[in-house]
């Protein structure tokens, strides 16, 4: 009996050795091709790269940014309405059941059919021309499930003496939410957002 425990204890340790070892080789591998990539990009950097000019990356990275905040304007509104409306006014039943696999359908979409539904939707059928709105409205749809799940899960994981006493003050349930709640689950919208 004793000398199996001895074993075992022994195993334990070269197995444990070895996962080191192996797992030591892999964050060697992984340093290395970091290093690798960063001292050759650095070799072979001029400012010219990062210009507004033609050959530059300037604009195209003021156009991400910008498609990005227009995406922002239309998703966090619709999104933050949406989650505050899953966790405080539905009521759980079919349509609320239907609503979350909708919205889990939403979340799992890839993002190549959702540009080419953007495509098809606000380009082709509204005959317009490319446009950084048509993109930032295709993008939107992509987070509009994210910050919705945010909002609800925040509200939701919030003490319900915040809603309980609020109320028992006298305040409506809207003035509960944008007053109390809201500024409370505020933290975690954000970093959702």
């Amino acid at each position: 009996m004793n000398d199996s425990i001895a074993r075992a204890k022994f195993i334990d340790k070269l197995m444990t050795a070895v996962f080191y070892c192996v797992a030591g080789f892999f964050i060697l591998l992984l340093v290395a091709f970091a290093l690798y990539v960063i001292i050759n990009g650095f070799k072979d950097f001029s400012w010219s790269l990062i210009s507004f000019e033609g050959s530059g990356i300037g604009n195209l990275f003021f156009n991400t940014i910008y498609l990005v905040f227009l995406s922002l304007l239309v998703s966090v509104p619709l999104g933050v309405a949406a989650g505050i409306y899953m966790a405080e006014y539905a009521k759980q039943g079919k349509f609320t059941k239907f609503l979350r696999m909708c919205i889990e359908t939403m979340s799992s979409l890839p993002s190549i059919v959702v540009g080419l539904f953007g495509y098809l939707v606000f380009i082709v059928m509204t005959g317009s021309q490319w446009n950084l709105f048509s993109g930032a409205l295709a993008v939107s749809i992509l987070s509009i499930p994210l910050i919705m799940t945010v909002t609800e899960d925040a509200f939701k994981s919030l003490p319900q003496g915040y809603k309980r006493g609020s109320l028992a003050m006298g305040a409506t349930l809207w003035q509960t939410i944008y007053k109390v709640l809201l500024p409370a689950c505020l933290p975690r919208i954000m970093t959702g957002v």
